[in-house]
């Protein structure tokens, strides 16, 4: 980063430190698959009735369906890292079905780096899909940008609060134009995006820059803070040279 343009002062106090490592704030249970079938490791809830899918083995399908029942198991839940730890997976396509009513917080599509597009069943009540871009339901969180999705420039939605936690991870967006009714970027939320240029939220409401919110970003060389910026965690500008 060559610029970082800071608000004007107001009298209010920065805070930089060093945050939390990747994944140490999230409590996803990491627990051994209970099923693996046609190619979805699951776990089953405590209900007994549901299931979490936590992985895929090796599925070669360039689109992925998930299924609304597992083993009479009713698929609701999508767990950390589900679609994978490493950058193997060669899926363009993600459909979730009505079913889905919690997606970890926990980087499931984060490596995910040639995922085009992700499709949300229209009767998913938690959900809901954009132009390929997954969010919430009411359209306050914006969850995933797939990797490989081609826009040069994507523009966030006015009303959107929220860049959940490695929301643009891989990215090859050039450039993104954030709403000001944004208040939160996650952890690693446009992380790796090597071909982002600058970074402009002086607009928004955003409080804080969490741990690793635009690290390993190369080409960055200009960032325009808010004037509600209160504190800046760790490595958020990590290796941006």
């Amino acid at each position: 980063v060559e610029t970082v343009v800071p608000p004007t002062p107001s009298g209010e106090v920065y805070t930089l430190h060093e945050g939390e490592r990747c994944g140490d704030s999230y409590t996803d249970n990491n627990v051994p698959a209970l099923g693996y079938v046609s190619g979805f490791a699951y776990t089953v809830n405590a209900d007994g009735k549901t299931c979490t899918i936590t992985g895929i083995g090796e599925i070669t399908e360039t689109a992925i369906g998930i299924p609304t029942e597992i083993d009479g198991y009713t698929v609701t839940e999508i767990g950390k890292r589900a679609f994978g730890t490493d950058d193997k997976k060669q899926f363009k396509t993600i459909s979730l079905p009505a079913t889905i009513n919690y997606i970890s917080g926990n980087g499931p599509f984060a490596v995910c780096v040639v995922l085009t597009e992700i499709k949300v069943d229209s009767a998913n009540e938690h959900y809901t899909a954009v132009d390929g871009v997954l969010y919430s339901k009411d359209m306050t969180e914006l969850i995933c940008y797939p990797a490989k999705k081609t826009d040069a420039t994507y523009k966030i939605p006015e009303g959107v609060k929220k860049i959940g936690r490695s929301a643009f991870y891989f990215s090859e967006i050039q450039e993104v134009i954030f709403p000001s009714s944004l208040e939160e970027i996650g952890i690693f939320s446009l992380a790796s995006c090597r071909k982002l240029g600058k970074i402009d939220i002086s607009n928004t409401k955003v409080k804080t820059l969490n741990d690793y919110a635009f690290a390993y970003n190369n080409s960055l060389h200009e960032v325009k803070l808010p004037e509600t910026l209160l504190e800046i965690k760790g490595a958020v500008f990590a290796e941006c040279t």
